[in-house]
């Protein structure tokens, strides 16, 4: 009899996911020393101005003004605050069966006087152990927000 396809389990998708990432990390890794920039050897040739560029005084003056509190920054606050949430996952693809369901809490909070927004996330949510059988895990993270002028 000849094998029949390949049986995707849940634990085989989590086994994908995680050497792909593992997979990322490593080459970002090994390939970030070829795009590090290179220091100048001489001091004198480091600090003399490009020409074309503006002096450091002007750079300085141009940083801080950018640098200010705008209407763009009163956008982050409409999310501040804790937050439940609810989050419906759909493990074997089929999206007419009972999703997995994962639940936490959300906590936004302002830093660097509003310019950008922290947000610590905890929950839990149904995995598979190692023997296969569904475990509640605990979830924790967290996310960084900013804006743009």
């Amino acid at each position: 009899m000849p094998p029949g396809p390949k049986k995707i389990t849940v634990m085989n998708k989590l086994k994908f996911a995680i050497g792909t990432i593992a997979a990322a990390f490593t080459a970002a890794l090994l390939t970030a020393p070829v795009f590090a920039q290179e220091s100048s050897p001489n001091p004198a040739v480091a600090a003399s101005p490009v020409a074309g560029q503006p002096n450091e005084a002007e750079m300085m003056k141009q940083m801080m003004e950018l640098a200010k509190l705008n209407e763009n920054h009163k956008l982050l606050t409409d999310s501040l605050g804790t937050w439940n949430y609810t989050v419906k996952m759909w493990m074997n693809g089929d999206p007419s069966s009972k999703p997995e369901e994962s639940k936490g809490t959300a906590t936004r909070k302002a830093i660097m006087d509003g310019r950008f927004v922290v947000m610590e996330v905890a929950g839990r949510m149904e995995l598979p152990g190692a023997d296969g059988k569904m475990k509640s895990m605990t979830f924790k993270g967290t996310g960084w927000k900013a804006t743009t002028t």
